[in-house]
């Protein structure tokens, strides 16, 4: 299954040049992108597409910018990262971004180079957040699954601390 990538952004010539630069991993299946043009609509496909975690998002856009788009996001979708692209890379904008929670930032114009190691990168930190997230659920399974044995066991069990401080007693007990 490919890995989904929005990409916010209003120039045409942009998304040209990130078919062409990674058409060998659209093609393979490795890579999926997706393409809109302002924030809003961002909003819209996330609402279709919910398996997207990594956002380019541009800074000067119609009706919502990438920093209110940045916002968004980030209240809306915790798991998901963003990458700032834009040609107003002024250290304001920079910090700003990085206060709201993008998780990188890349001037224009864009070295494609760089875009992909950044890509990978995120996807990467994507990856390993989400297998942390699997294996904290198993763990919680497997807790659950030990309470209810332990609840429900004919013998007495009593649970202490390391000072002998009891925390916990099952109903045969």
């Amino acid at each position: 299954m490919p890995i989904k990538i929005l990409v916010v952004e209003d120039e045409p010539d942009l998304k040209f040049l990130i078919d062409r630069r990674f058409r060998k991993r659209v093609r393979t299946g490795e890579l999926q992108f997706l393409f809109t043009e302002n924030g809003f609509e961002a909003l819209k496909q996330l609402q279709t597409h919910q398996d997207v975690y990594v956002v380019l998002a541009d800074i000067n856009m119609p009706q919502m910018d990438g920093l209110s788009l940045l916002r968004e996001l980030n209240e809306r979708y915790p798991l998901l990262r963003t990458i700032i692209i834009s040609a107003y890379s002024s250290m304001q904008n920079i910090r700003t971004a990085m206060n709201w929670g993008a998780h990188d930032f890349l001037p224009k114009p864009v070295n494609f180079e760089d875009l992909e190691a950044t890509i990978d990168r995120t996807i990467r930190h994507v990856q390993q957040l989400m297998d942390e997230i699997t294996q904290r659920k198993k763990v919680e399974k497997q807790v659950l699954q030990l309470e209810k044995a332990v609840e429900n066991m004919q013998l007495g069990v009593t649970i202490t601390d390391l000072d002998g401080k009891i925390i916990y007693t099952n109903p045969a007990d």
